[in-house]
């Protein structure tokens, strides 16, 4: 596992990510929320690289269930369940095509296959 900026592993900036998105997500207000996901963001682009800041989009997309047809088409090219769920929540399941796009164009993320933490439907 590559170090990201300041010595902290690219794996633990994942894992505080997902924890820290878990956590905001249970912050009623939405001005505090929104102040919270901003900071660490900022944070984030300090510490990582822009595939990791780019796969902050997922906050934005954390109410959208994952389109069964597209993970499924996705799992027999063989993509992952997790990053095939990836593919179809950031592209707003906007269909086959696109979240295939998606994933050849991130595919090689270091957050590609992991678990999507409090996103719709799991």
């Amino acid at each position: 596992v590559e170090e990201g900026g300041g010595g902290v592993l690219r794996k633990d900036i994942l894992d505080m990510r997902e924890f820290g998105l878990s956590v905001v997500r249970m912050i009623e207000d939405e001005d505090i929320r929104f102040s919270i996901y901003s900071e660490c963001l900022e944070v984030l682009t300090r510490l990582s690289d822009a595939n990791l800041v780019s796969s902050m989009a997922l906050r934005e997309r954390m109410d959208i269930v994952p389109d069964e047809d597209i993970v499924d088409k996705l799992q027999h090219m063989g993509y992952g369940y997790n990053g095939a769920r990836r593919c179809a929540v950031l592209t707003s399941n906007a269909g086959f095509s696109e979240a295939l796009k998606w994933a050849v164009e991130h595919e090689g993320d270091d957050d590609f296959n992991l678990p999507l933490v409090g996103v719709g439907g799991g």
